[in-house]
């Protein structure tokens, strides 16, 4: 049976309380070497003896912490509002039943950039139970969401998640194979996190559909997330082939591109060259 979400109290006076993924009847702690704030970034560490402590992501002392990454928990600012609870019970859910989703950092990076260049047309290259496009949805009405998925399992999954969310109206789920899908609509970003042997032939494919001064991210450039569960065979293969595909992206001479290996598990950032910032 699938834990719930549980919310407890933080030790200092703030604006607001801690979701910790799972976890009960725990004490939970600002830390005091970086005094996050509401609003702030931030990640639990599980502590001997003194709960969890909530240090911000950008902590100096948060880099030593990751390394016992079996310590590391889920934390998140809670506002009182129902879909930041239920952003949290979808991680845990992806958790458990092995659902790959992108990173928080990933995540946040992507909705600054929509921001910062007040970006409309969000295409997404493997919805999984449509982490991605919520957290893009509900960023702003006027966000316009395409997403395909081809595991009609995770389909599902996301569009009862859509409309828990109440951004149905602004996701167009296309439930089908993105390799033979013909998509003939323009977008400011694209995001690629899809089959990973496939990344090559999906920014080929979907290039074209990208608005001039538009932008495309694709995931899972460290594949750290992918390690999990593969047999050795398999990680070596898989880093091989993501090797040889990060150099031949880094001399492609229609893009400019940056690998970003220090956002989530990694991510490639690509403009079309000859345009406008």
């Amino acid at each position: 049976e699938k834990e719930e979400v549980k919310v407890k109290k933080i030790d200092k006076e703030t604006s607001s309380d801690i979701i910790v993924a799972g976890i009960d009847n725990i004490k939970v702690s600002l830390a005091s070497c970086c005094d996050p704030v509401y609003g702030d970034s931030i990640v639990g560490y599980i502590t001997k003896g003194r709960g969890v402590s909530v240090h911000r992501t950008d902590c100096v002392n948060v880099k030593e912490l990751i390394e016992d990454d079996a310590r590391i928990i889920d934390v998140q600012w809670y506002n009182q509002n129902k879909q930041t609870a239920y952003t949290v019970d979808i991680e845990i859910y992806a958790k458990e039943n092995y659902v790959p989703i992108a990173r928080k950092q990933t995540i946040e990076f992507i909705l600054n950039l929509m921001k910062e260049r007040n970006y409309t047309r969000f295409l997404e290259i493997g919805t999984a139970i449509g982490y991605t496009s919520i957290n893009v949805a509900l960023l702003n009405k006027n966000i316009n969401v395409v997403t395909i998925e081809h595991d009609s399992k995770r389909a599902e999954i996301a569009k009862k998640n859509f409309i828990e969310f109440g951004v149905n109206e602004q996701i167009n789920m296309i439930e089908d194979d993105a390799v033979t899908i013909t998509i003939n609509d323009k977008f400011d970003l694209i995001f690629i996190d899809a089959s990973k042997k496939r990344n090559d032939y999906f920014l080929d494919k979907f290039s074209p559909n990208l608005n001039e001064g538009g932008m495309i991210i694709i995931d899972n450039m460290k594949l750290e997330d992918f390690w999990v569960n593969a047999k050795k065979e398999k990680k070596e293969k898989f880093h091989r082939m993501n090797e040889e595909f990060k150099k031949n992206l880094l001399n492609r001479k229609e893009f400019d591109v940056q690998i970003l290996e220090d956002i989530g598990d990694g991510i490639a950032l690509i403009k079309k060259k000859n345009e406008k910032d």
